[in-house]
């Protein structure tokens, strides 16, 4: 496991570090009827190793988690093995999915990984 702090960034801060900041959904709650904002969404940019997972689609072997700690302001990464592991062993890349949303940006949408393969083959 390991604690990142994080810069909660603006907009403008988000559209500069696009490439290495997290949205965090914001956080709704349904009560008598009537919808509250809890939390609004908000970007934030783990500092430290956060920046040092890199990607690799659900189901495909991620091995790493992570969770936004309100209270600490900090991401949490857990070490997540395969099934069937104990424990990832010395030297294993650690990785997580970096979301729809990541691959979806206008400026990323052929650099999907499985985009490549698709476009080799073709």
């Amino acid at each position: 496991m390991a604690m990142c702090p994080c810069l909660i960034l603006d907009t403008n801060g988000a559209e500069c570090m696009q490439d290495h900041c997290f949205q965090i959904p914001e956080v709704k709650l349904d009560v008598e009827g009537r919808s509250v904002v809890k939390r609004q969404s908000r970007y934030v940019l783990p500092c430290g190793y956060g920046g040092m997972y890199n990607h690799l689609e659900r189901g495909e072997g991620e091995n790493v988690q992570w969770f936004f700690d309100e209270t600490t302001q900090c991401c949490v990464w857990v070490a997540q093995p395969k099934e069937g592991v104990d424990s990832i062993q010395r030297n294993e890349e650690l990785c997580f999915d970096y979301g729809e949303a990541y691959w979806d940006a206008p400026h990323r949408r052929f650099q999907r990984p499985k985009a490549r393969v698709a476009e080799a083959g073709a």
